[in-house]
């Protein structure tokens, strides 16, 4: 099969996409805004990259309806803090719960009945039993509205 983007819908091209490259692990990102807003979102497009210095990159792409940037990407310009939860069946139910557009005041922890945790008093609220704490490495990959962001 032959498949050219350009000839169709970007809705149908993302359902290829996440539909074909499996299994996919999910990023469920948990940020703090730089106002104090909790959130929590998932991602998709998400893996390890490196062991040494140990690394993950994930990709919040922009809102396919209007382009703006996710509060988790402007979340993490401001504070450069991070941290990806990683997804297993127990709340599957509940992560899908946070994957709505929410305005950025709206607590999706709350939304999702998770519990929170926080590994430092000032680092990004996240659900357990396990997580990556990641700092923001200051490489951006601009290609069209693509933005892939590495965390250590």
């Amino acid at each position: 099969m032959i498949y050219d983007p350009t000839e169709h819908p970007l809705l149908e091209t993302h359902k290829l996409m996440i539909g074909s490259i499996v299994p996919r692990p999910i990023a469920f990102v948990s940020t703090l805004s730089k106002d104090g807003f909790e959130n929590l979102a998932p991602f998709s497009y998400f893996n390890g990259i490196c062991s040494n210095p140990p690394s993950i990159m994930f990709c919040p792409a922009r809102r396919g309806y209007d382009g703006k940037t996710k509060d988790t990407l402007n979340n993490i310009r401001d504070t450069e803090e991070f941290a990806v939860n990683i997804v297993s069946e127990d709340f599957a139910e509940q992560m899908v719960s946070t994957s709505t557009d929410f305005e950025p005041e709206v607590n999706e922890f709350e939304v999702s009945g998770n519990w929170l945790f926080k590994y430092r008093s000032f680092l990004p609220l996240t659900i357990l039993p396990f997580l990556f704490y990641c700092i923001l490495v200051p490489i951006g990959i601009h290609y069209h509205k693509i933005l892939l962001y590495t965390g250590l």
